[in-house]
């Protein structure tokens, strides 16, 4: 397929979302390189060893959450400055996931810190989900089995409907393959009237 030159304006901010072995980075790089875009993993200006330090089964979930939320708010300001390259900006996880994993792990945390992060402009979210067949042979693959013990948990006790309604386009990448999940999403971003959710 070939590079979109001019996609709609207001869509030059992509963001893809959910648990690990889905195919968002996959997915991600795929855009960035169609688009001739930017790749940007959150959370950016984060160290390997100040998240393993907030990931401990010792810090609170308020405190888990306030790291990130943090961490998400560097992210956004720099995001907003490379929206002005006008380049596309496409984003391997975002604000949304951020708020429905810590409320899956505690339905108490204050998440209102964050929510006025993900107000950025010409934004489209996208959602990647996939089995738990397909995530377990994924991450099988990978040698990382023995982190989606963590990620069922949340996927089970995530409210599916809600997070449905918070993006903009669904896609189960156990039916399509990732040049049908790319081709697909290239064709919404380079005509939203071509929109439509995919389960």
């Amino acid at each position: 397929m070939e590079n979109i030159h001019s996609p709609p304006e207001r869509w030059r901010l992509i963001t893809i979302d959910w648990i690990d072995a889905v195919g968002k980075t996959t997915l991600a790089k795929g855009l960035s390189e169609r688009l001739s875009g930017i790749y940007y993993k959150t959370p950016w200006k984060k160290t390997k060893e100040e998240r393993n330090h907030f990931d401990r089964p010792n810090i609170s979930v308020q405190e888990r959450f306030n790291f990130y939320s943090r961490a998400l708010k560097e992210d956004a300001m720099e995001i907003s400055e490379l929206l002005k390259t006008w380049k596309h900006i496409i984003c391997d996880r975002f604000v949304v996931s951020t708020i429905i994993h810590h409320k899956a792990m505690d339905k108490n945390v204050d998440v209102g810190e964050i929510e006025k992060t993900g107000h950025l402009p010409w934004l489209i979210q996208i959602l990647l989900v996939a089995t738990k067949e397909s995530i377990l042979d994924r991450l099988l693959r990978r040698e990382e089995l023995t982190r989606f013990e963590k990620d069922e948990d949340l996927m089970i006790k995530s409210q599916w409907l809600y997070i449905k309604r918070a993006f903009d386009l669904v896609i189960d990448t156990t039916r399509f393959s990732i040049e049908e999940t790319l081709s697909r999403t290239l064709l919404l971003i380079n005509n939203p009237t071509n929109y439509e959710k995919l389960l």
